[in-house]
């Protein structure tokens, strides 16, 4: 289960298996089907809350495979996340990748619980070295080419976050940003916050 998601019609059998062993004995005289006294979400409650603590296996396959899906992510094991960008994206970043094309089960499986971290991880941007147009850094990352200023005579294009900062003092570069992106962006870039130190971008 840690690196496979099992279908929900596979594990919905597998739950109702552990709810009529739970509740076998518990028939009516002449009736074919359990008597279940308790609905199944409550008897997965922890204990604490009333329940038996008896784990919901859909989420718990969801769990493992997600935190599978968070080390690819966050490089972890570097070998496999090389592994995994030659094979499957080798000209995007693991957020832009598709789902599309030949994969493994392995690959089908992060693909499928991607959308859990995309939405709740960013960079900590401490040397800026992550790219602005294919990793989570700020809220609008994955929308913003959209904010672009179309006029814009910045060229080349700012391609690392800290390409928009001001070099050797580890500020938003302001004049920069306001030339590059809309007024919306621009706001909101300049409120992400930035560590005063030169390590790597942390994904947190």
């Amino acid at each position: 289960m840690t690196n496979i998601l099992f279908p929900k019609d596979l594990l919905e059998k597998i739950i109702s298996i552990i709810r009529n062993f739970w509740w076998k004995e518990n028939k009516q005289e002449g009736a074919g089907k359990s008597i279940c006294f308790r609905s199944w979400e409550d008897i997965c409650q922890p204990k604490h809350l009333g329940g038996l603590g008896i784990k919901n296996i859909i989420t718990v396959s969801k769990s493992l495979v997600t935190h599978s899906a968070w080390m690819v992510a966050a490089q972890k094991d570097t070998f496999l996340s090389n592994v995994l960008k030659a094979k499957y994206h080798p000209h995007s970043s693991f957020w832009k990748a598709t789902s599309t094309g030949s994969r493994s089960v392995f690959w089908s499986s992060i693909q499928n619980v991607k959308h859990f971290i995309h939405k709740n991880c960013s960079y900590q941007i401490q040397e800026g070295s992550i790219n602005i147009w294919s990793d989570p850094w700020c809220p609008i990352w994955d929308n913003i080419h959209s904010h672009l200023v179309l006029s814009t005579t910045v060229f080349p294009l700012p391609n690392q976050v800290k390409d928009l900062l001001i070099h050797n003092e580890h500020v938003w570069n302001t004049s920069l940003i306001n030339q590059v992106f809309d007024n919306h962006a621009a706001q909101i870039i300049l409120t992400t916050p930035i560590v005063q130190q030169q390590s790597e971008d942390i994904l947190i």
